[in-house]
């Protein structure tokens, strides 16, 4: 079944037939459901009857009840892909219109490889049509096409975490900054996936509820509720299924996982980009992206490619915090190893912006330790002795533990940092690295019921513990501006020896 998903570019869900002597079944495979029929006997008429009205209707149904997405129609004579994504809304007077953008794509980056879950699929694609096989190459493709299943709700409005919206915003609102350029998705269209349908008189979204009909009542979350926290608070169960909805997005620019970089200066450079753009949105858009990690952080040469440019995408988990009824920690969200000690706890405190730089810091340690790539890994030996593999490990509070622990005096965290891998400029990554954790966890400009990273009680009053976390989030802008300053010092810095690389 996962192989399906991965070679068929527009399957939307499987159907499957199963036979065990005189008895059929039909299942369903959906991003977040395996159904299956009672037996259909051969042996009797009711059963053989039930089976020839199964095949009669999946022979003369429309495509999309195959599961396959008819907005994705193959040419045979280019051997390409024609995608349809929703343009931006138009409004003229009062009236608000959504037409379709036209895309080519031959070369797909990232397929839908797990069996359940969001199917997110990301080509390389381009907006002409093309005239031959060679047009859609990936050097002619200007644009990545994301087309992914994400939790939602019924309504578009009530969409909070709507990636297409916020990055329309990010776009209205970033465009005058120079110093981020490029360092953003570019949106060009973007919106749900509207089918037309036999049964309709007009388009309708496509959603896991259209694609299951009446048994979606049966095996998921009630409409409104779909977010992971109402699951279990609503309906006193974790298994049901969210509401999904279908979407797709067209951006640019194109950018490079972090594995193809070969020096830590660069590394350093791509994310004072990152982080200087998470910036600007928390406080020129207020767009909190809240899962900073090495998928989602990218990079790209300069047009005269002597140096590298960063390239923050991803915005699945990103919130609104303009929205005053919404709060930025409903949810747990993130890549383990990168989530921050707050977001892994749930607790009461809201999640800011230094929750994505401590998590810029995990991931700084990470690629340190464990090197860009696989070529670079530390040998098993080596593994098993890293304390760093503990954010990945056991217990969610046995990560928080073992990140409390790294994070909470220089001693400890120097530690941490002197596994990194010893290749070229590590010293100055490792540096950089300490410098960050002291202004995030040891700001000298902060109290003491700021620092560190364990929560501890006063002396004088053994009631109330004093949690660092919950006292440094008031002081948010401030730190933010902090770190980014050491960043950009130690990416300018470092400017000559990183050009000089290449």
């Amino acid at each position: 079944m996962r192989e399906t998903y991965v070679t068929q570019w527009n399957r939307r869900f499987i159907w499957g037939l199963t036979m065990c002597r005189d008895a059929i079944r039909v299942y369903s495979f959906g991003n977040d459901h395996l159904l299956g029929s009672k037996d259909m006997k051969l042996t009797e008429m009711d059963g053989r009857t039930k089976f020839i009205q199964l095949l009669v209707n999946w022979s003369f149904c429309e495509e999309h009840r195959l599961g396959y997405d008819p907005t994705m129609i193959w040419l045979p004579e280019l051997r390409c892909w024609q995608i349809e994504v929703p343009a931006l809304p138009e409004t003229v007077g009062e009236h608000t219109s959504v037409s379709l953008k036209l895309f080519y794509t031959r070369c797909i980056i990232a397929a839908a490889d797990n069996l359940f879950g969001r199917h997110t699929r990301t080509f390389l694609a381009t907006n002409n049509k093309p005239t031959c096989v060679e047009d859609t190459d990936s050097k002619n493709c200007k644009y990545v096409i994301k087309d992914s299943w994400v939790e939602s709700t019924h309504n578009a409005d009530d969409d909070m975490r709507d990636e297409a919206k916020h990055l329309h915003k990010i776009r209205e609102r970033l465009g005058k900054f120079e110093d981020v350029k490029g360092c953003y998705p570019t949106i060009i269209a973007g919106g749900r996936i509207r089918l037309n349908r036999s049964d309709s008189s007009e388009a309708v979204d496509d959603t896991t509820a259209s694609v299951l009909g009446d048994l979606f009542n049966d095996v998921a979350v009630p409409l409104g509720d779909s977010s992971s926290e109402n699951i279990s608070k609503k309906s006193g169960c974790s298994n049901l299924a969210p509401f999904r909805v279908h979407k797709r997005i067209a951006t640019t620019p194109i950018g490079k996982p972090l594995r193809h970089l070969d020096c830590p200066l660069k590394l350093i450079k791509v994310m004072a980009d990152v982080m200087r753009v998470h910036g600007r949105m928390r406080w020129d858009a207020d767009i909190l992206h809240r899962d900073i990690s090495t998928n989602n952080v990218l990079f790209y040469e300069t047009k005269d490619g002597q140096d590298v440019s960063g390239l923050l995408i991803d915005f699945d988990h990103a919130i609104d915090c303009s929205v005053s009824n919404y709060r930025p920690h409903m949810d747990r969200s993130g890549t383990l190893p990168f989530m921050s000690i707050n977001n892994l706890e749930t607790n009461v405190e809201l999640i800011t912006g230094l929750d994505d730089w401590e998590s810029a810091l995990y991931m700084l340690c990470w690629i340190g330790t464990y090197g860009f790539n696989a070529n670079l890994a530390p040998s098993k030996e080596v593994y098993g002795k890293l304390k760093i593999r503990k954010w990945c490990e056991g217990l969610l509070d046995d990560i928080v533990d073992s990140k409390r622990q790294s994070m909470d005096n220089r001693t400890t965290f120097n530690h941490l940092t002197n596994a990194f891998l010893p290749y070229a400029h590590v010293a100055t990554l490792q540096k950089l690295t300490r410098e960050l954790r002291t202004v995030l966890f040891e700001n000298p400009n902060l109290g003491p019921e700021s620092r560190g990273a364990q929560t501890w009680f006063d002396e004088l009053d053994n009631m109330n513990a004093i949690d660092p976390f919950a006292n440094r989030k008031h002081k948010e802008h401030e730190l933010m501006a902090s770190l980014q300053e050491v960043l950009d010092r130690y990416a300018k810095e470092t400017k000559a020896l990183r050009i000089s690389k290449n």
